[in-house]
């Protein structure tokens, strides 16, 4: 705290928004192949799928050859933008709580 008044809560915003998108972009290719797999009995119910994927890496040879290699962060906008209401109130809240407990 400079000159008696307390940090500013929003100055690491914008940064805290680009961490929260790049760490559930690196994990976005392993959750679509989660969901895929998940649902993949739905697929195959309604005529969407032919046959179950046999195991992982079938189920990733099988979406890059008939997606493509992009179609592995589809549905990633908006799981980037999940934590962001969070992250903002733990940002925020750590200004103005963190001096209070300060040891060293």
């Amino acid at each position: 705290m400079e000159h008696g008044r307390p940090p500013a809560p929003f100055v690491p915003f914008p940064l805290m928004i680009f961490t929260a998108a790049a760490g559930k972009s690196l994990a976005a290719p392993l959750d679509r192949v989660k969901f895929l797999m998940q649902g993949q009995h739905e697929s195959i119910k309604h005529g969407r799928a032919v046959t179950p994927y046999r195991h992982v890496f079938n189920c990733i040879r099988h979406t890059y050859k008939s997606e493509g290699f992009l179609s592995f962060w589809r549905g990633n906008m908006a799981t980037c933008f999940l934590p962001v209401p969070t992250n903002a109130v733990t940002f925020a809240s750590r200004a103005y709580i963190a001096p209070l407990f300060k040891v060293f």
